[in-house]
């Protein structure tokens, strides 16, 4: 799951996608979440928990970067995916 910080919460599509998510009830669903931000960083912690509001199991830590990503964020991201596809 990833979601910019707007107006210091979850974007409102992701939040509403999370909600209709979490009715569904899956079970046994792998997770791992990225988030940004532009002056705040609480924000994107907080974001960044949401998934196991789905009950969902995180599996890897958040990414969470500042707004503009640099090549070595970019690397970072390219790895975090790898990394998350092997573990499901």
């Amino acid at each position: 799951m990833g979601s910019p910080t707007v107006n210091n919460r979850l974007m409102y599509a992701t939040a509403g996608l999370l909600e209709l998510i979490k009715g569904l009830k899956f079970t046994n669903k792998k997770a791992a979440a990225f988030s940004c931000y532009g002056w705040n960083e609480l924000a994107a912690k907080k974001n960044n928990t949401l998934p196991r509001y789905a009950s969902f199991e995180v599996l890897l830590e958040p990414i969470i970067s500042y707004w503009e990503p640099n090549t070595d964020l970019i690397e970072k991201s390219i790895e975090y995916g790898k990394k998350f596809v092997s573990m499901i």
